[in-house]
């Protein structure tokens, strides 16, 4: 390798090479590659210049030549991510144009499936920088660039699918998938669950428990004053989550913020991912305690289309303003649920717990029974939203078009067909 052919770093950390041949870009290809494997496996905590030099079989130096920052790094993966995905909607669109087109609501719902098995590694790595992107201006600015790219990707599929209204109808396929994606590998189902609950075949309460989820161990009684320091821990943990992610929770970055010595995370947890587990499963219990709290407060005996929808987007923009920050630790704990069997339990269980909610609200609402996946629908699009908007910044014009955007969303679930099986296969 001739590394006098550097020029330049680019302003993604990428270093710019000139005359860049063959073997150079099969050693960014495979960098690459494994960087998104990497963060698939181990999250952007896991993320290391020797981790990807181990996937990649290539040399520690070959990594930090072409990527002198993680960001670079980083930025490279979402760019490939977003190149994979934008040639495969680019095919899907000309094939959908020059032949018989399945529905929109059909495409959306196989991007689901493949999310169970073959594109599995690709949707945690996007769901990793799609969650930290808000804490760094330059990963900022990418997650933006990808949001405006998947519009019009989607835009262009609902179009020659021959949906009336593109752009609308491809803004809710985005939230909708967005939001099962995490259901989907938080709980690590598959393909057989996805469709049996998707096509209406059964109730997701008794399709949906994960298989390979254990119950949370209980930490062991402990005295006041060794509970009170526990607690402490917890706390500078989840601050940390909070402000840098999980990147930066260490027994040492912990203790400082706890203002405890260097010891005494160690001596309360084994390790940093049984610490990491144990604030996890506090940031579940929070949000449970927060939705519940709202769900209770609804009289159902006055339940209302209208204010099912005033209420979702009054709880939707308190978490997105009030609780940004802690939902987006929140979330980051969904992806960690898909390595981590005790946490996919506690995933579970907030899933169930708030599904029953939504698909009680919507039949008062509706004045109707709905079949059992209604719930877990607008559950997934109030999910995919909050991503959606907490991923690219919380912009003032996105939370100000969010009530319109739950009456039309929840219209089709109460009142239309459009995320019906049946109704779809009969459509022309």
């Amino acid at each position: 390798m001739n590394y006098n052919k550097a020029r330049q770093v680019s302003a993604l950390g990428e270093r710019v090479v000139s005359g860049a041949d063959e073997s150079d870009r099969d050693a960014r290809a495979r960098i690459i590659r494994a960087t998104v494997t990497v963060m698939a496996d181990r999250g952007l905590a896991g993320l290391s210049y020797r981790q990807v030099a181990s996937r990649a079989k290539v040399s520690l130096a070959l990594v930090n030549y072409y990527y002198p920052s993680k960001f670079g790094l980083v930025a490279a993966a979402s760019s490939a991510i977003l190149e994979r995905y934008t040639d495969a909607f680019a095919r899907a669109a000309s094939r959908f144009r020059s032949g018989a087109p399945p529905s929109f609501r059909d495409f959306a719902y196989r991007l689901v499936g493949n999310a169970t098995d073959r594109d599995r590694t690709l949707t945690l790595a996007w769901a990793e920088i799609a969650l930290d992107a808000v804490r760094h201006e330059e990963s900022l600015s990418l997650a933006q660039a990808w949001n405006v790219s998947i519009s019009k990707l989607w835009s262009d599929i609902a179009e020659a699918t021959g949906e009336p209204n593109p752009h609308r109808i491809a803004r809710s396929g985005i939230d909708l998938v967005m939001g099962l994606l995490f259901f989907v590998t938080a709980l690590r189902l598959d393909q057989e669950q996805v469709d049996q609950v998707l096509n209406h075949e059964g109730q997701p309460t008794d399709l949906w428990p994960p298989s390979t989820c254990s119950a949370p161990s209980k930490p062991p009684a402990a005295t006041n004053k060794a509970q009170r320091t526990r607690n402490l821990i917890l706390g500078a943990a989840i601050d940390l989550l909070i402000s840098e992610g999980a990147a930066e929770v260490s027994f040492r970055t912990v203790a400082e913020k706890a203002g405890l010595t260097a010891t005494a995370p160690a001596y309360h947890f084994r390790t940093t991912d049984a610490l990491l587990a144990s604030a996890g499963m506090l940031l579940v219990e929070n949000s449970k305690q927060r939705y519940r709290g709202v769900m209770q407060s609804l009289d159902r005996q006055a339940v209302t289309f209208e204010n099912l929808v005033e209420v979702t987007t009054t709880i939707f923009i308190r978490e997105a303003t009030e609780f940004s920050a802690l939902n987006l630790a929140f979330f980051s704990t969904w992806i960690e649920a898909s390595r981590r069997p005790e946490l996919r339990q506690t995933i579970w269980g907030f899933v169930r717990d708030i599904y029953r909610g939504w698909q009680t609200v919507f039949e008062l609402a509706a004045k109707r029974s709905l079949p059992p996946v209604t719930g877990i629908l607008g559950f997934a699009l109030f999910v995919g939203k909050l991503v959606r908007i907490l991923s690219t910044g919380s912009k003032t014009m996105d939370l100000a078009s969010i009530r319109r955007e739950f009456t039309e969303d929840f219209h089709k679930l109460c009142f239309e067909s459009f995320w019906d099986p049946d109704a779809n296969r009969t459509r022309s």
